[in-house]
């Protein structure tokens, strides 16, 4: 039955209008719509007008035709449009919109377009449902038979016109085709900032061409493109071209120019037109591109849209520092490389092949093949690879870009892998070499077998194997630990040559050698791992470390000589399968040695790079100058110490707070900052003493600490003490280590409430020490003396390096009482007053004798309210003798 002579006003709501329209199966149909118009129907044919509505976001306005009376549906149109959403072209590869989620489809055949002609003119002053800033949109459409012609094509981009004439020719087997396209005044950056949002493209795009075309020819190709951007320093120009080889004519598009001030050039040829006679066709393509004296090139064929891919790639450049800035792209700093290899990829298994790579000094070569990279199950990734030298130097800018590091624990469960990789010569950071390294492994369903890792270093031998797996800690989300075995053997490993890059080499010059037997989490139930590592200097060291395991503990003690002294260590820490977990690392440790003992406890972040300390400390000894040979530089002479706090490590800074104890017979407490981050150790210190006995700072200035009846002091010092008291030396002449002075820089503020002196009337003292670049400055020093104060400004090393030392100090006295002086020294208790001055000194010397030996300067000083006695009045005048017969006169009364 037909509807004929119909002509109502209608209004039409609904999901889809394709339904209702034979033969208009297309994306742009399959969009909500709510429509007004009057329909008139005349036979077969039914027509639209005074159309007012929506369909999707756009808005329409105007008249259509739909004849169905003729051999192909024909259809009319003249439509208007407010706003024109394009968002559903994202369906041509997306699926329908109202199926966000469908599988991607193919590139649509050209059969569709012989199902239907039509005739259709098009404008919207708004183009919405994209990024890119469009407007003024204008076509004519016209289909008939297969043939199609859109002649003019127009659209507005940001300020910009294209102009485009396209005829396509379905019709015969073969389809043929033809695009003309027009830039006027064209930007580029806003076409490509929704894209590329790193890059500031900028610049305009003119000039036109022309592509005539076959599904398996390329007719003609002619025509420039000028892109420029003045204040970029680019400046372009693409031309369109064919070339022909063995067996058919392609498309070659090159550029020439400059971009960003580099020289440019480049060139790809292809025949992407075949994907109009099979969307799935291998289209070949050669790409070469040249800038900043970076080559790449590839060269194959690509099907599928990309899900076949079979080229031959490569890339070489003299480093990424010039490209970097001329892309302003952040590329990690490389130096020069070179790669290439056969890539292949079918679907999701990509594979390359033939690899040959250098960069820097490192070379490359293997292959590798990565499955299931899109599918549902693990990816699959295997490594075979092989090289002469590795050098960490070449790559570490690879993993320090890009902030946080990845858990590498989380990867486990997440891929399977197979690594055979073979390496002649590593070079790891600080120059530690490692050669002939052979390393086997497999990651299958979370179990990691190494079935071989073995390595030479500093003329020893270093074997392992493993087989672990990661387990969640129970009652918690996220953190893993390990379980498994690890078992290696390291023969005869010289420390001094493999620790000498780092700085070490002198601390540990002897050989180490180890068996290690470790079971990881429940595995340490099944059986007990035991591991000893031995280590001898034979030289008087000679160290035994024995470790021990149980499911909730591992147990240290180590025994033997250190410099020939006794040496012990005993200790427990948590399980060794958290060592790589994110749960913290407990310990308790007790050490003796060098006749100083210690115990820490506490706990680690990353125990691997014993980083994220939290722990209490607690050390006594007899002189911290006993442990010279651990810290590696000079220490002071003092008396014995103890001293208790809480100790923090975090990356490259060291923290001693809450520090409470007593050395010799003062007390002391505060906090000591020490930070590595600039390789230079700065240290930032503030100590306090309620009661500070002044013989205990003698060891600071080259002297001995008070060794008098009542006075702590160890026996060395002692006996040093009484060698002293038999010489000639009078103040102390042990040069200082000024060199030492040079290697780290410092602040430090000691505060004494009470000072104890048996020579001098000393009262309080507060002191500033600062040292940069070996330069020492004591600014100031207050000392409460005397009922006064005496302030000064000392200043060392001057000039780094020189030798004698040269010094400066700067002195102001204010309201000393002079009965109070006298008093201290049993001389002149006559005498009384108030003395102030300055004075200004210079000397030169290493030590504290030498320097007082050589002062020179000048001072004034001035006495108010007193008198002097006959005693001080024969001093004043030099007249030694009468003063000496006074003060014996008075020892007789």
């Amino acid at each position: 039955m037909k509807l004929d002579g119909v002509d109502v006003k209608m209004r039409l709501e609904g999901k889809a209008l394709a339904p209702l329209i034979p033969g208009a199966d297309v994306p742009a149909l399959h969009q909500p719509f709510s429509l007004e118009s009057r329909l008139v129907s005349n036979g077969d044919v039914w027509k639209l007008s005074s159309i007012e509505g929506d369909l999707g976001e756009s808005s329409l306005r105007g008249d259509a035709l739909l004849d169905m009376s003729r051999k192909t549906p024909f259809i009319q149109a003249d439509i208007k449009s407010r706003k024109l959403d394009v968002g559903f072209l994202k369906s041509l590869t997306s699926g329908k919109p109202d199926k966000p989620d469908a599988t991607p489809q193919q590139f649509p055949g050209l059969d569709m377009l012989k199902t239907v002609n039509a005739l259709v003119h098009l404008e919207s002053s708004e183009i919405t449902g994209t990024d890119l800033p469009l407007d003024d949109f204008a076509l004519d459409l016209a289909l008939e038979d297969g043939v199609l012609v859109i002649n003019p094509f127009k659209l507005g981009v940001a300020g910009g016109k294209l102009v485009a004439e396209i005829r396509l020719d379905a019709s015969v087997p073969e389809p043929t085709g033809k695009i003309a396209m027009r830039f006027d005044d064209v930007p580029v950056s806003p076409l490509l900032d929704p894209f590329v949002q790193t890059v500031d493209i900028g610049g305009i795009v003119d000039g036109q061409f022309t592509v005539g075309f076959s599904s398996d020819s390329i007719g003609t190709a002619d025509g420039r493109l000028h892109y420029i951007a003045p204040k970029k320093g680019t400046d372009l120009t693409f031309k369109l071209d064919r070339v022909r080889n063995e067996q058919e004519w392609l498309l070659q598009v090159s550029v020439d120019g400059t971009f960003r001030g580099a020289p440019a050039q480049g060139s790809f040829t292809g025949q992407p037109f075949h994907l109009l006679d099979d969307p799935n066709a291998a289209v070949p393509v050669d790409l070469n591109l040249t800038l900043a004296d970076t080559r790449a090139a590839i060269k194959g064929t690509v099907a599928e849209l990309g899900n076949l891919i079979n080229v031959n790639a490569s890339m070489a450049g003299p480093g990424t520092d010039r490209l970097s800035r001329i892309t302003a792209i952040d590329l990690p700093d490389l130096p020069g490389y070179k790669a290439s290899g056969h890539i292949v990829r079918d679907h999701d298994t990509v594979k390359v092949e033939a690899l040959r790579a250098r960069l820097g000094t490192s070379d490359l070569a293997g292959s590798a093949i990565v499955r299931n990279m899109l599918g549902d199950g693990k990816p699959f990734i295997g490594l075979d690879l092989a090289s002469e030298t590795l050098a960490h130097s070449d790559f570490d800018q690879l993993f320090g870009k890009g902030g946080k590091s990845t858990d590498w624990l989380e990867q486990f469960d997440k891929l399977n892998a197979n690594v055979e990789v073979a390496v002649k010569r590593a070079i790891a950071p600080k120059q530690v070499v490692f050669r002939n390294i052979r390393l086997d492994g497999v990651l299958k369903d979370g179990l990691f077998k190494l079935t071989l890792m073995r390595f030479q270093v500093a003329g020893g031998k270093v074997a392992a194997n493993a087989a672990v797996r990661v387990d969640q800690i129970k009652g918690t989300d996220k953190k893993k630990s390990l379980r498994g075995t690890v078992k290696a053997d390291v023969d005869n490993v010289h420390l001094a040559e493999a620790l000498k890059p780092l700085g070490l080499g002198d601390n540990v010059p002897g050989w180490l050698n180890a068996d290690i037997d470790i079971a990881l989490g429940p595995e340490a139930r099944k059986r007990t791992g035991k591991s000893t590592v031995r280590y001898d200097d034979r030289q008087g060291t000679n160290l035994e470390f024995a470790l021990s395991q149980t499911p909730s503990a591992t147990v240290l003690k180590g025994d033997g000589t250190f410099l020939s002294e006794p040496f012990r260590l005993s200790g427990t820490a948590g399980p060794l399968s958290r060592l790589v977990s994110d749960h913290r690392y407990p310990f308790d440790i007790y050490f003796k040695m060098l006749e100083t003992s210690g115990q820490m406890a506490g706990s680690l972040r990353e125990p691997l790079a014993f980083d994220g300390l939290k722990s209490s400390l607690e050390i006594s000894g007899p002189n911290p100058r006993r442990a010279e040979p651990v810290v590696g530089f000079r220490l002071p002479e003092l008396p014995p110490y103890r001293l208790k706090g809480d100790l923090f490590r975090q990356k490259d800074i060291w923290r001693f707070t809450d520090i409470k104890g007593t050395v010799g017979d003062s007390d002391l407490s505060g906090k000591i900052i020490v930070d590595n981050q600039k390789g230079k150790p700065y240290v930032n210190a503030d100590l306090h003493s309620n009661m500070l006995d002044f013989d205990d700072l003698a060891g600071i200035i080259g002297g001995i600490p008070g060794t008098e009846p009542g006075e702590v002091a160890s026996p060395a010092q002692k006996e040093k003490s009484a060698a002293l008291a038999n010489s000639n030396t009078v103040l102390p002449d042990e040069d200082f280590e000024f060199d030492v002075l040079s290697r780290f820089n410092a602040d430090v503020r000691y505060d004494a409430d009470r000072i104890d002196s048996d020579t001098l009337p000393l009262e309080y003292m507060t002191l500033n020490f600062s040292l940069k670049d070996g330069r020492l400055l004591v600014k100031p020093v207050l000392i409460g003396a005397a009922g006064g104060v005496v302030k000064a400004n000392i200043r060392l090393v001057d000039k780094p390096g020189e030798r004698p030392v040269r010094g400066e100090v700067e002195l102001e006295v204010d309201r000393l009482r002079l009965e109070n002086i006298a008093n201290a020294y049993g001389i002149a208790d006559e005498s009384f007053g108030s003395i102030g001055g300055q004075a200004t000194f210079q000397t030169r010397g290493e030590s504290v004798a030498k320097m007082l030996a050589s002062i020179d300067g000048q001072a004034s000083f001035m006495m108010a309210g007193g008198a002097l006695d006959a005693m001080l009045v024969e001093l004043g005048g030099l007249d030694g003798g009468e003063a000496l017969l006074t003060w014996l006169g008075k020892i007789r009364r």
